[in-house]
């Protein structure tokens, strides 16, 4: 039973909701890496289009805004102080979603339980930081495992007391949390756990029992280069292809990150968390403009969500046509400057 307090409080917020008036103007969803930045470089349209929602005298945010790409392998509080860093702008970790920032709602399944975690060197530390208790990374894991991964360079890893223990316990969950940095080892290691009972050295099965999370599935992305590199996704079609050529059976998986739901649904929480701050009602926005340059991802996702979702392509990243013939954007610009004064302009928002 809950107290008269607690149901005193919820009565409270209930009335202040329904008198509160309903939102006016667009919300925004914006991808960052071929949006935003290049690589390590602020593409320019991308100052003058955050400086158009942001209040310098009263330093807040016009609108409700929310960064949500499928980048990862890190920590949202971290990738919000460098995009404050970057462009000049205090964005803020609620107003993040990562590829992986679904991975918080795996807690109770697997907060107890033995986690290897796929991507750069900061992934472990990242899953810690969601509150899984015994989580160790590929590249340890390959270190006290000699010889499981016979090309892979792992002399200099340094294995705590801790991840000695973890790794005597049978692997409950894989995350791939962002690219992987060396294919081979991992494919290698995961090809042996997700064929064991959780002891990568137990006599294989072709039966898989341990679970498995992708976060990213873009196939390219865009940096410096001249052309888009691959990307996370391309690491899980290897590892597909690999796993069904071995076992003749399909991978069991669950995908996050952009252009799948659980994505989608945690940045709509953290637009009307935005508008429960500003004083209107969370339930009323005209409109989100999510603004992409991924066709695949970007425009698939917000086309899937449907409204209030707009989808909008730029061409300043892997895009670079009139519009996509498959996943058709709402409007197409030039950049995301031009995008965020179109939908200003639409919600008679536009100084």
């Amino acid at each position: 039973m809950f107290s008269s307090s607690t149901l005193h409080a919820a009565r409270n917020l209930l009335r202040q909701y329904s008198t509160a008036p309903p939102y006016p103007g667009p919300a925004f969803a914006f991808d960052i890496d071929g949006v935003l930045l290049r690589g390590r470089s602020v593409i320019p349209a991308a100052h003058h289009a955050l400086n158009s929602l942001y209040d310098q005298s009263n330093e807040r945010w016009r609108a409700p805004i929310t960064f949500i790409t499928n980048g990862g392998g890190t920590t949202e509080a971290a990738r919000a102080q460098k995009l404050t860093d970057m462009l000049n702008v205090p964005v803020h970790e609620q107003q993040i979603v990562l590829s992986h920032t679904p991975m918080k709602t795996l807690i109770d399944a697997y907060k107890h339980r033995a986690i290897l975690t796929v991507g750069n060197p900061h992934c472990a530390s990242v899953a810690r930081s969601y509150g899984f208790q015994h989580v160790i990374d590929t590249e340890t894991l390959a270190h006290i495992h000699t010889h499981s991964a016979p090309f892979a360079k792992v002399d200099h890893v340094q294995p705590s007391p801790g991840d000695y223990l973890v790794a005597k316990m049978p692997v409950a969950v894989v995350f791939v949390m962002t690219d992987s940095r060396d294919w081979g080892r991992d494919i290698q290691l995961l090809l042996d756990v997700l064929r064991s009972d959780g002891h990568p050295k137990r006599a294989h099965s072709d039966k898989q029992t341990v679970d498995l999370y992708f976060s990213n599935p873009d196939i390219l992305f865009p940096n410096e280069y001249h052309m888009p590199r691959l990307a996370g996704g391309s690491f899980a079609v290897a590892l597909r292809a690999v796993y069904r050529h071995v076992t003749g059976t399909d991978l069991q998986y669950v995908q996050f990150g952009k252009p799948h739901a659980p994505n989608y649904q945690l940045a709509e929480s953290v637009l009307r968390n935005q508008l429960m701050y500003m004083g209107y009602c969370p339930e009323s926005m005209p409109a989100i403009y999510a603004i992409g340059d991924n066709p695949p991802s970007d425009v698939r996702g917000a086309n899937a969500r449907g409204d209030p979702w707009r989808s909008v392509l730029v061409r300043t990243g892997n895009f670079q046509g009139q519009n996509d013939e498959t996943d058709t954007a709402h409007v197409v610009f030039d950049n995301v400057a031009h995008a965020v004064q179109h939908a200003l302009e639409q919600h008679d928002m536009y100084s």
